[in-house]
């Protein structure tokens, strides 16, 4: 099985635009036969552990929240390898549709011998004080948008796995077409299976689009993960 993990973060609104604050989120994913997780965004008590024996289990009882989702969250659960199919509805406090969407998304499968990434954590702190509480945090929720300010600061995780050792991990900071601007400094993991870890403050760049290219080494292959971000001032 591969760890799954879900980010759902409202998107900013658009100055002068009214819309209603979303109460709940509802998520469904699995494939025609087997579904790995139903039920809401966070997760309720308990529904963060790692999944029993997949099955089409109803929505947790329990009525609808009444304060408004105005922060990321994020839900993790155990799928098979292949092609899965991811639905969301997200609710206001009455219950009522406000938006939905349904995607295919590919789980992989980490248990092959070559080399590879996980999708790359982004965590974003605004203040000096923020990015000590996500340093301390065990478990922070991501960031899904990848618009920044240039106060912002970045703290980006991956983790390697498989190629028959531990892999070199390498970072680049790229322009919009590719080319290589400067190498980033990669915190090597304390021990087998923790993350990776870039820390990338966004003060000393220009406002523009940016690719941080992160690349995983090892004799017998390699993997390469890229993350597209945009910097306004």
């Amino acid at each position: 099985r591969t760890r799954v993990t879900l980010v759902w973060e409202p998107v900013p609104p658009i100055p002068g635009e009214k819309r209603e604050d979303p109460a709940r989120v509802e998520l469904v994913a699995g494939t025609r036969t087997v579904t790995f997780y139903r039920g809401p965004v966070p997760a309720d008590a308990g529904a963060n552990a790692p999944a029993a024996e997949p099955s089409p289990a109803a929505p947790p009882a329990g009525a609808v929240p009444s304060a408004p989702l105005r922060s990321g969250s994020k839900v993790s659960f155990d799928a098979a390898p292949g092609k899965m199919t991811v639905r969301i509805s997200v609710q206001n406090d009455k219950g009522q549709v406000l938006d939905s969407f349904q995607q295919e998304a590919v789980v992989p499968d980490f248990s092959q011998p070559h080399v590879k990434l996980s999708t790359p954590v982004v965590l974003r702190a605004r203040t000096a004080r923020e990015f000590q509480s996500i340093t301390r945090d065990p478990d922070p929720v991501p960031t899904s948008l990848r618009e920044f300010r240039r106060t912002d600061r970045l703290l980006i995780r991956v983790t390697a796995h498989g190629g028959g050792g531990a892999p070199e991990l390498t970072a680049k900071l790229l322009n919009r077409v590719g080319q290589k601007m400067v190498d980033l400094a990669v915190q090597a993991p304390a021990e087998a299976g923790k993350p990776y870890q870039v820390d990338l403050p966004l003060a000393g760049l220009a406002p523009g689009e940016f690719v941080i290219e992160l690349r995983a080494a090892t004799p017998n292959g390699d993997a390469t993960e890229l993350i597209a971000i945009k910097v306004v001032s």
